[in-house]
């Protein structure tokens, strides 16, 4: 799973790097701001909710829950998050209420993993706009 994240934090400052060198002035001026918005907030966001609940699992905070892209990446580089991935996994402690019912902590982590992935999964339709002639 840390593997799998760390692929997604990179691909997505690939994208996101690449969207800027080679579209830059092709692309509106909202879909660069969406695409900086979603680089700097949206898959942080995410990443820095899926690390709550690492830090749920192990009972104390362990990793910082304020990261940037490339805190990120340094701190999924780190293969020990692992330990704490599978902890989170197989805790299914209640990880937060909702009106619906009881969320547990590995319902949490796949829903911050999915929008981690969402995230990603923009920058990729971005980039579409290469193919398009100019």
């Amino acid at each position: 799973m840390r593997e799998e994240i760390l692929d997604i934090f990179i691909k997505s400052k690939e994208s996101y790097n690449e969207i800027l060198r080679d579209l830059r002035e092709r692309l509106p001026e909202n879909i660069l701001k969406s695409c900086t918005e979603n680089i700097e907030i949206e898959i942080p966001r995410f990443a820095n909710n899926y690390i709550h609940f690492l830090n749920l699992a192990e009972k104390q905070q362990v990793y910082s829950e304020n990261n940037n892209i490339d805190e990120l990446i340094e701190l999924f580089s780190r293969p020990e998050i692992q330990e704490s991935i599978d902890k989170a996994m197989e805790d299914n402690v209640i990880g937060f209420q909702t009106t619906g019912g009881n969320v547990t902590s590995k319902e949490a982590l796949e829903g911050a993993l999915y929008g981690i992935k969402a995230g990603y999964g923009q920058f990729q339709n971005v980039l579409m706009f290469k193919a398009m002639p100019k």
